[in-house]
């Protein structure tokens, strides 16, 4: 994974995202505000190895583990047109 990437948790029963390395993955939970209903996940913020832990209300769902080097090329402010 390149730093600046997301990964999207989609599994409908989540209830908990975690990693073990805040350095490189930045998590969100899953929930609702009443409106929307929101999926967990986790933005890449830096280079190194994290392991992402999904769980639900059973227990522990499943287990990525994530390699970030280096980072998405993003287009500078101005330089198009």
């Amino acid at each position: 994974m390149k730093v600046g990437n997301t990964l999207n948790v989609t599994t409908s029963n989540a209830t908990t995202v975690a990693t073990d390395n805040a350095d490189v993955l930045r998590v969100s939970q899953p929930g609702t505000d009443g409106s929307a209903t929101f999926n967990g996940g986790a933005a890449v913020v830096g280079e190194g190895t994290a392991t992402l832990t999904v769980s639900g209300k059973s227990g522990e769902l499943y287990v990525v583990n994530v390699k970030a080097e280096g980072s998405v090329p993003t287009i500078a402010s101005g330089s198009v047109g």
